[in-house]
């Protein structure tokens, strides 16, 4: 048995007939009667992609103003200028550095402002023993250190550990 509803009404037309089939949200014009075309309500993956572009659209403005503001932040403020290294550390940084390239660390000595590293060649496992003594010389500078009397590919290593 169906039940009755009264017909939605509209100004312009005084007969059913007279309104479009289509009229209504979903198909029907009158509320209690089937319609003949189907509601298509979003299916998931469609909600889905809604709630990511809306996400998108909503969190790409705020990181894209966050791009870009380094240059004048630091010109204003140090906070992104480099510490220079103490001379500790860079007698720190050279001591590593030698023992990774096989050599052993004597001594350390300090003379003045100078750091003097006594360091010689390891054993290595050849079976000729440890090389001789040689000295490298830390000297510092206002804006970096100079090492002198240095192994190139351990003076190479030491500024890159350093940050020069």
């Amino acid at each position: 048995m169906r039940r009755r509803v009264a017909p939605l009404v509209y100004d312009n037309a005084e007969t059913r007939e007279d309104v479009p089939r289509d009229a209504g949200v979903y198909g029907s014009v009158c509320m209690g009667e089937p319609s003949t075309r189907s509601a298509t309500p979003m299916t998931l993956a469609s909600r889905m992609l809604l709630v990511a572009a809306i996400a998108v659209a909503i969190v790409l403005p705020v990181t894209a103003s966050a791009q870009g503001k380094s240059r004048d932040a630091h010109a204003r403020t140090e906070v992104g200028k480099k510490a220079r290294p103490t001379v500790d550390r860079a007698v720190i940084v050279t001591r590593e550095v030698l023992v990774k390239h096989g050599f052993e660390v004597v001594r350390v000595v300090e003379v003045g402002g100078t750091q003097v590293v006594y360091y010689r060649r390891g054993n290595m496992g050849r079976g000729r023993g440890k090389g001789p003594v040689e000295k490298m010389i830390i000297r510092p500078t206002p804006d970096r250190f100079v090492f002198e009397s240095a192994p190139r590919g351990v003076t190479v290593d030491i500024n890159i550990r350093l940050g020069f």
